[in-house]
């Protein structure tokens, strides 16, 4: 092993075995442990491994892929099962939420690092926050849950603490020679810059070369295209492989098509949620109240990628690009808007900086005064330059009260005439088209939810808002649905949307080169003044 320490011949031989049989080194190597962590999250599989059946099936299915290259490789006869494996390049899977999918790549991983001499594994996701708070994170866990050494000591380490350090950004094998440690046994995290060209982005995983490699590719959905070009070419050695995992929040792209057009090169897996034990049926019925048809449910139960809908202002699949997408912001002025509840819907004050939207508040009040107060306090807290604010009902006196309190608040009516008159039936679908742009254009950045399956949660709130906007023409001129209609298609009003769309009113570019003079509350605006 990494450390080189004597092992009997019976090691040795199972060491073999291990190779091609990841579940028997799963079962092997960590015991009761992973069985006794579903059980805390009141999960039983039933399995010996406590794996649930579409994580078994597909470590099954990895060491069979994994098998034919080597045998491949070796010269051996293969069985024709055998000889369209050793073709593909590694394995796919399209799934539902809460299956288990980042735990499951975690496994293939160390999997892989134990078991193989010298291995080169680099893994990436979809974003840097993906790839450190989730996978990394999840990877660090897996190793800690192993068996240890001596059950009897609770302060022996495991095989996998005692052969491996795990650092920030690479783990790596403690090999006697301290100076090839990190060099030449090692799984390393590969960010994607998303502002470098694609020419750069093809070279984050490109030019690798090593007898045993592994890409370990999570949320692939979400990776730019330009990535997953050179893989091909990189996959020279005997036992080089792609591990690739996501939910299809995209109905196109190298992932999607990994599964269609594509997939004779894959072993490709669809993990539906409802027939996954690690979800439970509470979580399914949340997502089924959307509909079948929603891409709520298509995507977080069924595992399959969103339907096309000619009608939608902003495609899903832009929708779901934007969400963890990178920029610097650090010059940008920060921009809110709120949009005042009314008739029963809460407030909601959205603010962001540049292309990033920093996040939601939201208060409850229908006092026009308190609800000034509180937007002037998160403009305090987030020192936004300005704030549009919806004046339609009780807006116009949460307007007026910030006017009297000294901050820089300007009106946002949709029911304005559109600056464009020939293209836009009013100002509500001007607006809607401008921030409809910024999605096009990969020009917007949406925080990461906390819980995707969490309907109550800002940003998948906002996600179904900005999906359930639909776009037709009158004469030639653009017109949105109006808020009725979205409360009446998906069951409560656009406000996070409308929040982020009066972000918009007015260019970034007139508040940028603006110096704030702070007296208290008041902000006197040194440059142009806008009415």
């Amino acid at each position: 092993m990494a450390d080189k320490k004597a092992y009997t011949q019976a090691h040795v031989d199972r060491m073999k075995f291990w190779k091609t049989h990841p579940l028997e080194w799963v079962i092997d190597f960590f015991g009761d442990n992973i069985r006794l962590a579903q059980k805390n999250r009141g999960i039983d599989t039933g399995a010996a491994s406590g794996l649930s059946t579409q994580q078994e099936d597909a470590l099954t299915q990895w060491g069979k892929l994994i098998e034919a290259k080597l045998l491949l490789s070796s010269g051996k006869t293969l069985t024709p099962e055998q000889e369209a494996l050793s073709g593909k390049i590694g394995m796919s899977i399209m799934s539902g939420m809460g299956t288990g999918k980042d735990f499951m790549a975690c496994l293939v991983t160390w999997h892989f690092m134990y078991c193989f001499s010298f291995p080169k594994i680099l893994a990436t996701a979809n974003t840097g926050k993906q790839l450190n708070e989730v996978f990394w994170s999840e990877l660090a866990k897996v190793r800690g849950m192993a068996r240890k050494v001596d059950p009897k000591d609770p302060d022996s380490l495991n095989e996998l603490q005692a052969n491996f350090e795990m650092q920030s950004e690479i783990m790596f094998a403690k090999l006697a020679n301290k100076e090839e440690r990190g060099k030449r046994w090692f799984c390393s995290a590969v960010t994607i810059n998303t502002k470098a060209t694609a020419e750069q982005q093809g070279e984050a995983l490109a030019g690798r070369h090593e007898d045993h490699m592994l890409f370990v590719i999570d949320e692939a959905s979400g990776i730019p295209e330009a990535v997953f070009k050179p893989i091909e070419k990189t996959l020279t050695g005997k036992l080089n492989l792609v591990f690739m995992i996501f939910n299809p929040t995209q109905n196109t792209g190298f992932a999607i098509r990994s599964h269609n057009e594509q997939r004779d090169k894959w072993v490709c897996l669809h993990w539906d949620a409802r027939y996954s034990e690690n979800v439970t049926k509470a979580s399914i019925r949340n997502l089924e109240q959307y509909g079948k048809d929603s891409p709520d449910y298509r995507i977080g139960v069924l595992g399959l990628p969103p339907l096309a809908d000619s009608n939608a202002l902003i495609p899903y699949a832009w929708i779901q690009a934007a969400i963890g997408r990178e920029f610097d912001n650090e010059n940008d002025p920060v921009m809110s808007g709120a949009d005042v509840g009314g008739g029963g819907d809460k407030s909601v004050f959205c603010h962001r900086q540049g292309g990033v939207v920093l996040g939601f508040k939201t208060n409850n009040s229908k006092d026009t005064t308190v609800v000034a107060d509180w937007i002037g306090e998160c403009m305090d807290e987030d020192d936004a330059a300005v704030v549009f604010v919806d004046i339609i009902g009780l807006g116009k006196g949460t307007y007026d009260n910030l006017r009297k309190l000294k901050y820089n608040a300007r009106p946002a009516d949709a029911r304005n005439t559109a600056d464009d008159e020939e293209r836009f039936v009013n100002k509500r679908a001007e607006q809607y088209w401008k921030l409809r742009d910024q999605f096009e254009k990969g020009l917007i950045s949406l925080p990461s939810p906390e819980d995707p399956r969490d309907s109550a949660d800002p940003i998948v709130r906002l996600v179904r808002e900005l999906g359930a906007i639909k776009n037709k023409t009158v004469g030639k001129k653009n017109q949105i649905d109006d808020k009725k209609q979205i409360k009446k298609d998906i069951g409560f009003s656009p406000d996070y949307a409308d929040a982020l769309c009066y972000t918009y009113w007015k260019p970034d570019s007139l508040f940028r080169k603006m110096k704030d003079k702070k007296v208290g509350r008041k902000v006197e605006m040194k440059g142009v003044y806008l009415r």
